[in-house]
């Protein structure tokens, strides 16, 4: 029925039929088998959580692009132009800080704060005590991009998500499709 809600937004006039044999339902649990998030830095704030509730942490899709964002914010605080597309252009770690406290830095906000508030060591430790292999590990954590194509048996959506399907103010059709 959320699904359906959501896709009714988009134009979709067909209900979607769920396998009655399964039972599914929404709810709030936090020990689920997998989170999705929007963003990067949410992928690191559930690693980061995971790991503080003793869970061993999956991070779907590999962690390069983390491990480079990281490595960024360590080329930019000794003064070195940072490589990745959130960085770029940027010539020291004290431009993106004063750029992600601007209005138009929203899109680095969240990876900036994680960064003052654990340290590029803290963040480097979390990505690097995640599991390689999903089988090795008790939760998977991924954007919602990165998951495409995969199942899991309970599924949280991370707090970088607009989730309340009987809301229709302000979702753009962007966020219904994600």
């Amino acid at each position: 029925s959320a699904a359906t809600r959501i896709l009714s937004r988009l134009g979709e006039a067909n209900a979607l039929q769920g396998n009655g044999a399964i039972r599914s339902e929404i709810g709030t649990e936090v020990e689920t088998d997998a989170v999705l998030a929007r963003t990067n830095a949410m992928v690191i704030t559930e690693t980061l959580a995971a790991l503080d509730r003793g869970r061993v942490p999956f991070i779907v899709g590999g962690t390069d692009e983390l491990e480079e964002m990281v490595r960024d914010v360590y080329r930019l605080m000794d003064g070195q132009p940072g490589l990745h597309p959130d960085f770029f252009g940027f010539k020291n770690w004290s431009e993106v800080v004063a750029f992600a406290n601007s209005d138009e830095g929203e899109g680095v906000r969240a990876f900036v704060s994680l960064v003052l508030q654990n340290g590029p060591g803290g963040l480097w430790t979390a990505i690097h005590r995640s599991a390689d292999e999903e089988s090795s590990a008790n939760i998977a954590i991924s954007t919602a991009h990165k998951a495409k194509g995969c199942e899991w048996d309970s599924v949280r959506l991370a707090t970088d998500f607009t989730t309340d399907t009987n809301d229709d103010i302000g979702l753009a059709d962007e966020e219904s499709r994600l």
